[in-house]
Formats: structure tokens, sequence, C-alpha cells
């Protein structure tokens, strides 16, 4: 399923802070670090970091992406129609000389599109997808454009009820900066988000006007001891104030009961078996002759391997445990008793999520590639349907805490 990319708003970046803080100040004159001599204006921008800003935020051009299919009738749809062993429709396949696309039905309705997903022959890539959801607001349609090498997103447009609200392009520069620049419809402003190609931990935010003059430029580079922030405010164009801020982690270990719960704990990812369709077992197959379910008996038991209708495995399932698979990334679904449920996220960067829940309560952990806890989420059923109270924590990567908010 497509994720939303989020608004990149400065939002983001503000905690409710469990920090020793040195006190901000926001100032019009400061010190060239070169020369020590007190500086104004745009002189003082230049003395940081001018050319950042302008390397950052040079021409942010979006491009909106419109739907390339608008006929919502699967029946409408031209192509080799794949129906499953219950004889439901799977899906709808349409060919030409370089793409294949896939036109899924919704599973409430089967006879509405609800996904369509057109993948380049050469590269094996998704290159297109389109999709529908229904929201409080509406039905929201998502258009994007992946890279055909590398599957990576390079363009995303939102729409609401047919109503464009924002759209966000990918792009690298030559000297390697990776930019997100999202435009939204409604504030008429771009968001620029960026990450440096020379510093890990060092990253870049900026706001615009519909004019593309930048109105808020931020730096953020975090180390084992802490995160400095800079930022500048601009009117018409001109900085008009910059602040810096330094905030140091003090040694702790407070919160670590959170993230040492086991059941908390990334379950193994499993890479995919070939084979599996080659097994003796009990197999149905779809309308095409294409293997749809193969079940066999294994080390784990019962266990029951999924197939698309092109044969690529989509899910293993045993008495325990579920992995299924999307592109490069794996879910693995456990029952930890009669009551809760444990989902591991595995990610292509090996980044994981996991969340544990029942009824009553939602615990969440994020890790990096290292499996090193890099924040604790824990939210709790409210009444009548109505959330209730949760609580966030905040680890670096050697396991201190650095924030929380409740």
């Amino acid at each position: 399923m497509i994720q939303k990319i989020s608004s990149i708003g400065l939002n983001k970046f503000q905690r409710v802070s469990f920090k020793a803080e040195e006190p901000k100040e926001s100032v019009s004159l400061i010190t060239n670090p070169d020369n020590e001599q007190n500086i104004k204006g745009l002189d003082a921008l230049s003395a940081y970091n001018a050319g950042l800003v302008r390397n950052v935020t040079e021409k942010p051009f979006v491009v909106t992406l419109k739907p390339q299919f608008n006929e919502r009738n699967i029946n409408n749809i031209i192509g080799e129609k794949i129906y499953n062993s219950d004889g439901k429709l799977n899906s709808v396949i349409s060919r030409d000389e370089n793409t294949v696309t896939y036109f899924y039905p919704d599973k409430e309705n089967q006879e509405q599109v609800h996904y369509i997903s057109t993948v380049s022959k050469n590269s094996g890539k998704e290159i297109f997808a389109q999709s529908y959801e229904k929201t409080d607001n509406g039905e929201e349609l998502t258009v994007s454009e992946y890279s055909p090498n590398s599957g990576d997103l390079v363009k995303r447009s939102y729409y609401i009820n047919g109503k464009l609200t924002s759209s966000t392009n990918v792009s690298t520069k030559e000297d390697g900066i990776k930019r997100y620049i999202e435009f939204d419809e409604k504030s008429k402003k771009y968001y620029i988000s960026a990450d440096s190609p020379k510093e890990k931990n060092v990253s870049y935010s900026a706001e615009m006007d519909n004019n593309k003059q930048v109105e808020h430029f931020s730096e953020y580079k975090t180390n084992k001891l802490g995160e400095r922030r800079i930022d500048v405010e601009f009117y018409d164009g001109m900085p008009i104030s910059y602040t810096y801020s330094k905030t140091m982690t003090i040694p702790n270990t407070a919160a670590r009961d959170k993230v040492n719960n086991p059941d908390l704990r990334p379950s193994e990812g499993f890479a995919k078996i070939d084979g599996l369709k080659d097994i003796d077992g009990e197999k149905t197959y779809y309308s095409n002759g294409a293997i749809e379910s193969n079940k066999f008996i294994s080390d784990n038991g019962e266990t029951t391997a999924f197939f698309s209708a092109d044969g690529i495995l989509t899910k293993i399932k045993d008495d325990k445990k579920e992995v299924a698979y999307d592109g490069d990334k794996q879910i693995i679904t456990e029952n930890l008793d009669d009551n809760r449920t444990k989902t591991t996220e595995i990610f292509s960067d090996k980044g994981k999520y996991v969340t544990v829940k029942d009824d009553k309560e939602t615990k969440e952990v994020r890790y990096n590639e290292n499996n090193k806890p890099l924040s604790y989420h824990e939210s709790f059923a409210g009444e009548n349907g109505q959330e209730g109270n949760s609580v966030s924590f905040y680890f670096n990567e050697q396991g201190m805490l650095e924030s929380y908010c409740k």
C-alpha cells in the first residue's frame, strides 16, 4: 500500500524535550567565524551558509501527476481477467511492448478499481501506481511515479474527491543532495527537506512562498552528544534573523524498560525461498493456470505459500506466523497469545518497525538498521471508540532518552 509522504513542516522537529538545553538567542548581529568582525543582515547569512541556502532551495519546481486511468468500472477494462480459485476476480492484466499493467478490484466492491500498478518489462520494477482510499474527508486518490532502474519514488500527487491537494517531487542534485519538494495547494507554499551528501547526520528544511522566495531555512546536525540547530528567518527574500540552538543529552538510562520488553524485539526476516511451488502439497490455481497457493508440511507444521497471478511469492503462513512480501519490504505477523498480535515491518534499508497491540493498548518501537531502538510510542483505547492517552519516547543511537511527549 502506498504511504503518503507527510507535509514537510517544521512542527516535526518540535518536541517536548527531556534534555539539558542552552538558551536560544534570536539576533540580527552575529560574529564572523573567520575574522571575528560583527556584521549584519545579508552579510551575516553569507558568513554562515548563503551558498548552502541557495543550493538547497534552488529551482523548487514541482510537476503534478495526473491520473493515467479514469475508468473505475473494472468490467470495462480491456485485458486478461484473472480469477482466484474461489471464483472471485483477482485482477485484470493489460500488456504492451514495454510494460504490464495490473488492475485490482476493491475488496468490498469487486466491480470498482482500487489499485493500478504498471511494471517495466525490462527491470521488473514498478514505475507507476494509482490507488484509491476512503478517508474521513472523502475519497483520496494517490498517483505515483517511480524510477524504472531503482524503483525509488520520483513524483507523487494527492487528490481528495478529485481536487488536487499537494504534489511531491524527489530529485538528486549534481552535488549529491537529495531533495523532497512538496507544493501544498491550500497554503500555496513549497516545503523542502534534504539530506547532506557528505555528512550522514546533517539535514535541512526550508519553506518558500508561491513566488519561490525563502521564508524559513533550518539546518540540523545530530551526534551522540545531542543536536545542533540553526534557523534563519526571511522577509521578502532577505534574511532578518538568525537563531542558533544546541541541545546536549545528559547520559541516562531513563525509559529503557519500555524498549527492553522481549515482545517488542524485531522478529527475524525470511528470504524468499525458491521451489515452494514444486513441493508436493495441496495446490490451488488461478484461472490462467498459475499456482495460487501450495499447502504442505514443513518443520513449522502445516505451511501455505501464496503466489500472485504472475508467479511471484507474496506470503508464507504457518500455525504461528505469517510473512508477507511487498516489494523489498517484509511484514511478519504473529499471535503472541489469544488477545495480542505482533507485527514486524522490515524495510529495504534494514530499518524495522514493531507493533504489539490488543483491544486496549498499542505499543510501537522503531529500530535502525542495527536494531537500536530510536523511538517508542504507547497509546490506549478510549471510551466509545475515541482515542485515549498516549506517550512517546525518543532515543539516540547510544540508547539514551533524548525527549518525550504526552
